[in-house]
């Protein structure tokens, strides 16, 4: 989250500099142009990163997350995505 925050600053900073309110008429360049570029420049940055050995939340490559599943029935639950099979799921 705290990546996100501070690509949110930054994004608002150079929105400031280079499409400042009021002024947007005035520009050569659209609000979603900006933004497309904005898109496109971070994600130079998070693939330079990545092939720079580094993964965006600090991992190297070769690291592996500790993840931990667990299998069991669900007793009661809301909802279901056990579905009867359709006979007519083809025709149409």
């Amino acid at each position: 989250m705290a990546r996100k925050e501070a690509a949110d600053a930054i994004k608002a900073e150079a929105k400031a500099k280079f499409l400042p309110e009021g002024a947007a008429d005035k520009m050569p360049y659209t609000p979603a142009q900006f933004s497309a570029a904005f898109e496109a420049f971070e994600e130079r940055v998070v693939r330079d990163i990545t092939l720079e050995g580094t993964r965006i939340d600090g991992r190297a490559l070769n690291q592996l997350r500790a993840i931990s599943c667990e299998v069991d029935v669900l007793p009661r639950t809301h909802g279901s995505a056990v579905f009867p099979a359709r006979r007519d799921a083809g025709a149409g």
